[in-house]
């Protein structure tokens, strides 16, 4: 698996562009969702039926934007896209959407996140280098690309005022429900505004844990039969920040009931023409101080249940150690046939005392993800890690499942896992896995600097996915030297570099 996150690594910048993502997107995305520690959950592909409701965007080709997505906070405009790329082999197509974001005083964009679709496939959202995992976007500079001030101020140049935010009502959970003075269009009955509803403390969307304070919407309501419809909407941190959205413009409209609070709150427009610039509503702050919600930030957060420790010590006393190190770090490269070029990957391996393995894999200088191995064979915890932002909880085996065997040449063991994140509520992870010990040999056939004895492990999980490689005594740990899987073929392994500290 970790010769897939490799091959991602930094692939998705937040200039807008996407260029860089055609060039990374390919198969490798599922492997990566399959194996990696971040929630494999998928979007409902956002991409709407109603064409006509899309317009080019003049400056860029092959990109479209919603008009009605266009919204103004002070000196930012936000605007959803759309377009289609060539992927990376040439031969695969890459649909997106995201919400971009332009800096207009600071002449900077970001995107917040994309949905994706290649050749037709589920959607995958993705947020920077994180998968189905918010992560906050970074703003780039596009002072002195001629592409990138021309569509900032293309975008900056669109027709929004700047929004004039008044609460019209109160909700029964302490939500003030608003509306945008500015945005207001009427047509006969019907009302088009942009309305906002803030809360009383910070919340998380699922299935991302995307944070919020406040969602705008794009509502259209129609006042002479009582019916109204949210086509566009964003989720906002206090900071004006977009980490989630919606598109559903083939909505029918709904009718308003009479415990609907958000729709009853949104009538306002429908009542009276009020002058934009003087109506106060029903007054008060548009806005309110929040508090965050703690966030776990290291794996040494969350302990291990004491039941899957109690099976962990059993695989711990049967598998043979002669730890004679505290760190180990290499270099590890992968080669396949579907990569033009080895990728690598630093591998930081430190055995305890007490028979685990941590383990620090690092794909970049911005991320890596750290492991608890039990006897270096079985995980027991996982975290992943980006020094951009905090990307997830902690995944913690909760069940361990392990037939009794004797370790020598020829033996076969099995063992189920169950892992689920903390905190989060995505759907646990399963592996069931079945092993066969082969023969021992010297270490320093793997790597000369290694020591000691070694054993060769082939295992083939429950999906057919097959793992070869070493057992070696010295590092308490399992090097895989090939992978092979019916979908993603065969990749192989090999150690660059070491070094050893006593």
């Amino acid at each position: 698996m970790r010769q897939e996150i490799a091959c991602i690594g930094d692939f998705y910048r937040d200039t807008g562009y996407f260029v860089e993502l055609s060039n990374y997107f390919s198969q490798k995305m599922k492997k990566y969702l399959q194996y990696v520690i971040v929630a494999g959950v998928f979007a409902s592909a956002s991409f709407s039926a109603v064409a006509d409701s899309w317009q080019p965007i003049p400056v860029s080709a092959g990109r479209e934007y919603l008009p009605d997505s266009a919204l103004r906070i002070s000196d930012h405009v936000h605007l959803q896209t759309r377009g289609t790329l060539a992927g990376g082999n040439g031969t695969s197509q890459i649909k997106y959407d995201a919400p971009m974001e332009f800096d207009c005083l600071q002449k900077k964009t970001r995107a917040a996140y994309a949905n994706t679709v290649a050749n037709n496939l589920s959607s995958t959202r993705i947020y920077g280098s994180s998968i189905a995992r918010y992560a906050p976007s970074a703003f780039v500079s596009v002072a002195g690309q001629k592409d990138g001030e021309a569509l900032l101020s293309w975008a900056c140049g669109l027709p929004p005022k700047n929004e004039r935010l008044v609460n019209v009502a109160r909700g029964s959970k302490d939500e003030l429900f608003q509306i945008d003075l500015h945005s207001i269009v009427r047509s006969g009955t019907t009302v088009a505004v942009w309305a906002r509803t803030e809360y009383p403390q910070m919340n998380f969307d699922p299935p991302y844990n995307a944070p919020f304070d406040s969602k705008r919407e794009f509502v259209q309501m129609d006042c002479a039969s009582n019916k109204y419809k949210s086509t566009i909407g964003y989720d906002f941190t206090p900071e004006n920040a977009v980490t989630d959205g919606m598109i559903k413009l083939d909505d029918a409209l709904t009718p308003i009931a009479a415990d609907d609070e958000y729709g009853q709150a949104l009538r306002a427009v429908c009542g009276q023409k009020f002058d934009p610039e003087t109506y106060s509503g029903i007054g008060g702050d548009i806005a309110r101080r929040k508090a965050l919600q703690p966030i776990i930030l290291s794996i040494d957060s969350v302990e291990v249940p004491p039941a899957v420790m109690e099976t962990a010590s059993k695989l711990i006393r049967i598998v043979p150690s002669k730890r004679t190190t505290s760190t180990v770090t290499l270099v590890q490269s992968f080669t396949s046939k579907s990569a033009s070029s080895p990728s690598k990957i630093v591998l930081v391996i430190k055995p305890q005392n007490d028979g685990v393995t941590h383990l620090r894999e690092i794909y970049s200088p911005e991320f890596y993800v750290d492991r608890e191995m039990a006897g270096g064979i079985v995980q027991l915890k996982s975290k992943l890690n980006s020094t951009r932002a905090e990307v997830g909880g902690v995944y913690v085996t909760e069940k361990f499942d392990l037939k009794p065997f004797i370790w020598n040449a020829d033996a076969v063991f099995s063992y189920s896992t169950s892992s689920h994140e903390v905190p989060g509520s995505a759907k646990p992870q399963e592996t069931t896995r079945t092993c066969h010990v082969g023969s021992m040999i010297e270490a320093s056939s793997l790597h000369p600097q290694l020591a000691g004895n070694a054993w060769s492990l082939a295992c083939v999980d429950k999906d057919g996915f097959k793992h070869q490689g070493l057992y070696i005594e010295q590092l308490q740990f399992v090097f895989n030297t090939l992978d092979e899987s019916k979908d993603y073929g065969v990749s192989t392994s090999k150690i660059d570099s070491m070094k050893i500290e006593p």
